[in-house]
């Protein structure tokens, strides 16, 4: 993986991860979170001109926490997710999910051969593991978000009456989890199929 691909994608989990952590400081402190600091930028020549260093500013701020939460995605997913899926989901299941996946990429066999003799085998797998890393850091980003959309009083109070019932609430977090919960336990799979797959290329290519 290239320096900058790895670099961009910590910034849109990082720009994820802002967005969150905004809607939470106005949910919780108000609008003055955001006009306050406008109003003194206007005060000191006009927010325009101080466009160029707040961009700098949140960019850098932007990447810093993307680091952050990629490693609080990985912790969650390791420690809780993968542990749920493997509680809830029967063998049967999961075998029939590796075999799927398995069956589905046996038709590739042929691609990744010649990307192992062209060196382009490596690249494939981290492509592989940069979805999964998105995927683990938009559902904790979109938690974020959806908590401060539903229990914060100065945004709450933005959306219709009925999104806060507990029948509307509790069909979106349930629908929400489900989702997620399959498309990582997808994504995982794929990638750990991947990775037998590129080691049996391997050994036949030594």
């Amino acid at each position: 993986m290239s320096t900058t691909t790895l670099v961009i994608e910590i910034l849109v989990i990082g720009i994820q991860a802002g967005v969150g952590l905004l809607l939470w400081a106005i949910g919780m402190l108000g609008y003055g979170v955001i006009h306050k600091p406008l109003s003194i930028l206007d005060a000191h020549g006009g927010s325009w001109r101080w466009s160029p260093l707040v961009a700098i500013v949140a960019l850098a701020a932007c990447y810093t926490l993307g680091i952050f939460m990629d490693r609080i995605a990985l912790f969650v997913f390791h420690k809780m997710i993968r542990p749920f899926l493997r509680l809830v989901c029967p063998a049967s299941l999961k075998s029939w999910a590796h075999a799927d996946v398995r069956h589905a990429l046996e038709e590739e066999t042929g691609l990744m051969t010649a990307l192992y003799r062209e060196g382009g085998l490596s690249h494939l797998l981290q492509d592989y593991r940069s979805r999964l890393r998105i995927a683990r850091a938009t559902f904790a980003n979109t938690l974020l978000i959806w908590s401060a959309l539903w229990f914060t009083p100065h945004v709450s109070a933005v959306l219709p009456g009925y999104v806060h019932s507990v029948p509307v609430a509790t069909a979106f977090g349930v629908a929400f989890l489900v989702i997620w919960v399959i498309v990582l336990g997808m994504l995982q799979v794929t990638y750990e199929e991947r990775l037998q797959q590129a080691e049996k290329v391997q050994s036949r290519g030594r």
